[in-house]
C-alpha cells in the first residue's frame, strides 16, 4: 500500500518526521509513505487539492490531509468545520474524487499526541540527565486536552533542567520511542483514533 501525506509543516519539519514513520508502524508491510509539505495551515487548506491530485496520480492508494487545529491564524478561534470546508473547496477546485481522500485535524496539535504517554518523555529526559534519573517526572492529567501543548512540554523540560523544547529537534525523538504500549495509550486520544481509522 502507498500512503500520501499532505502536511502543513516545512520540508523535514516535525509533522513529516513524526507522521511518516508512525504511519509505517500502523500499517502492516509492504507500505510506502510519501509526503508533500505546504508550510503552514492557510497554505495547506488552500493548496491541498492540487497536491492531493498529484499524489493520486503518483499511485497513492490513500491520501491523508493533516493539519493542527491550533495555532489560530488570525484573531478568531480555530474551527474544524471551517478548516474542513476550506479543504473541501480546494479539493473540489482541483476536481479530486474524495474516495481516496481523508482529512485529519489534530486537536490541539501534534504535541498533544506527544503528551499522551509519559514513558517516552521520561526516557528522553533521562537520556539528557543521566545518571540523574528524574524520579518525579510526571505529565499532568488531561495533558492531551491542553490548548497549548508546546508550552506544557517546555514547562516539563524546564522543570527537569533540560534544554528548551524545540519541535524540529524533539518531536520525532519522542515519537521514535513509541512502542506498542504507547500506541495503545494513544488510542485514548480521539484524533489519533481518527488517524488509525483513516489508514484502515
Amino acid at each position: 500500500m502507498k500512503i500520501g501525506l499532505v502536511l502543513e509543516c516545512m520540508k523535514d519539519g516535525p509533522d513529516q518526521k513524526v507522521l511518516e514513520p508512525l504511519v509505517g508502524k500502523l500499517i502492516p508491510p509492504p507500505i510506502e509513505v510519501t509526503s508533500r509539505t505546504l508550510g503552514n495551515k492557510p497554505k495547506l487548506l488552500k493548496g491541498c487539492g492540487a497536491v492531493a491530485s498529484e499524489l493520486l496520480k503518483d499511485r497513492c492508494d490513500r491520501v491523508l490531509i493533516v493539519w493542527d487545529l491550533w495555532p489560530s491564524w488570525g484573531n478568531e478561534n480555530p474551527c474544524r468545520l471551517k478548516d474542513r470546508n476550506q479543504a473541501f473547496e480546494s479539493l473540489a477546485e482541483a476536481k479530486v474524487s474524495l474516495k481516496k481522500i481523508r482529512l485529519l485535524c489534530i486537536e490541539q496539535m501534534l504535541e498533544s499526541w506527544l503528551l499522551a504517554d509519559p514513558v517516552p518523555l521520561r526516557a528522553l529526559v533521562t537520556k539528557w540527565m543521566a545518571p540523574r534519573t528524574p524520579r518525579n517526572f510526571r505529565v499532568p492529567p488531561n495533558a492531551v486536552l491542553h490548548t497549548k501543548p508546546k508550552v506544557l512540554l517546555s514547562q516539563l523540560f524546564r522543570q527537569h533542567r533540560c534544554r528548551p523544547y524545540d519541535d524540529l529537534v524533539h518531536a520525532h525523538q519522542i515519537a521514535a520511542r513509541w512502542d506498542h504500549q504507547s500506541l495503545q495509550r494513544l488510542t485514548d486520544v480521539p484524533t489519533f483514533r481518527r488517524l488509525v481509522k483513516c489508514l484502515r
